[in-house]
């Protein structure tokens, strides 16, 4: 979702997108995107064991009756955290993942604090949280050992107004 390079600027952004509730039939659409988004990408059974936890919802942001933009959003007894985001590679930079994360922030004063967690590597993806009022709060080491991957991960968390 982060094609960020420095000194660019973000891109005229989406006029109008809506925000809601991610169904069944959303998650080819939601596939398509995360496997052009991530290294390590969900695959279609995780999406949907996903969606049928208790407490776990899918947001989608919808542009011409297409999913654009999606995030996979689980609420714990003492914060919620959001476990995927991304956004169609053409309509990176635009404001759609800002859009959905603000409006989970924005229903937040029963749910905060709000965490993610981000690779290392993910830089866009840190300044991306770090722009909308979350901070670095913990280094988790070794935290994609068991997709047999060294690198570490930022816990990032935001905690309202």
């Amino acid at each position: 979702m982060f094609g960020l390079k420095r000194g660019v600027a973000l891109a005229e952004p989406v006029a109008h997108v809506d925000v809601r509730f991610a169904t069944a039939r959303d998650i080819q659409q939601m596939l398509e995107i995360e496997l052009l988004s991530f290294d390590r990408p969900w695959n279609r059974l995780d999406f949907m064991l996903a969606m049928r936890q208790e407490g776990v919802a899918a947001v989608t942001a919808e542009l011409g009756g297409a999913v654009v933009a999606y995030a996979v959003i689980t609420q714990r007894a003492r914060h919620t955290e959001i476990w995927n985001l991304a956004a169609a590679p053409h309509l990176r930079r635009r404001g759609l993942g800002r859009t959905i994360v603000e409006r989970v922030q924005a229903s937040a004063g029963r749910l905060a604090p709000l965490r993610a967690i981000v690779s290392e590597r993910n830089l866009v993806g840190q300044l991306f949280f770090k722009a909308l009022g979350f901070r670095a709060t913990k280094i988790i080491r070794g935290y994609y050992a068991r997709c047999g991957d060294d690198q570490d991960a930022y816990r990032f968390v935001w905690k309202g107004n």
